[in-house]
């Protein structure tokens, strides 16, 4: 390209008419052939100028497509790992959606054998329900990708306004989460519902048969009716319960977020 110009550039200087060349020569005052070489040195020096800027030009062109394809190969890259991540985390959140589920339907039957005045159910039944309500369905939400991105600065080459919405609905219902199961904790070891274990002898005498307990714990189907209908007790579960219900709630909006991000990531990825 720059001999293209150059053979541009030779041909005007050889092309020039010669009473341009003998006029130029008067109103210098300088005889006729030093002011052609003059004026033909003036173009050489012009049209060098010009090659070095297109050149510079050029140059800079390149570079910036260069870059450019650097850019959109680490975006797309990010967005492959972003997606990859969010399946993972979405794999591992529905193990804890089916058993926050679970307990929920456990507490139902729970109060209403415990409430009812026609039914008759033995303790047994009453200690299996209590322990999947007394179980948990931890869960933590992991994004080494995306908190790696957001602390290099990557994260700004997705230029999505949906996508870091969907992410910030995701994190707040994240934080929502993590609270409860932290008030949750509170209450197994410190709070009402540690009262109500060790008031009959820990966890293992609400939830197993008395063949694997001391007999000083053994308790009759009365005693340990009557145990769990005090109101100490009764609200100790029922906490629990309400607790459940409020994690499982979050875990659903997690899970609707994990999704919608999802989703968003593959048409940026469809769209490239």
């Amino acid at each position: 390209m720059i001999k293209f110009f150059r053979k541009i550039r030779y041909d005007l200087m050889g092309n020039k008419p010669s009473s341009a060349k003998a006029s130029a020569g008067t109103k210098t005052g300088l005889p006729v052939e030093a002011s052609a070489k003059a004026g033909k040195y003036i173009k050489y020096a012009i049209g060098e100028i010009i090659l070095v800027v297109i050149g510079i030009l050029i140059a800079l062109s390149l570079n910036n497509w260069n870059e450019n394809q650097k850019l959109n190969k680490t975006r797309n890259q990010l967005i492959q790992d972003l997606k990859l991540e969010l399946i993972s985390a979405q794999e591992r959140i529905e193990p804890a959606m089916k058993k926050t589920d679970t307990q929920v339907e456990k507490s139902k039957l729970y109060f209403n054998y415990l409430e009812s005045k026609e039914i008759f159910v033995h303790s047994d039944s009453l200690r299996s329900l209590l322990s999947h309500i007394l179980s948990g369905a931890p869960y933590d939400l992991e994004l080494p990708t995306y908190e790696e991105a957001k602390s290099s600065g990557r994260l700004s080459l997705l230029n999505n306004k949906e996508i870091l919405l969907g992410y910030s609905n995701l994190l707040v219902a994240a934080q929502g989460h993590q609270l409860h199961r932290k008030i949750g904790a509170e209450m197994w070891y410190l709070g009402s519902t540690w009262e109500m274990r060790s008031k009959i002898g820990g966890r293992r005498v609400l939830t197993k048969s008395d063949a694997n307990l001391p007999k000083k714990l053994i308790l009759s189907d009365q005693d340990y009716r009557e145990f769990l209908t005090n109101p100490s007790s009764y609200a100790a579960i029922e906490n629990v319960n309400n607790m459940t219900r409020t994690t499982g709630q979050y875990l659903n909006r997690m899970n609707t977020a994990l999704k919608e991000v999802v989703n968003l990531l593959e048409k940026e990825i469809n769209n490239k």
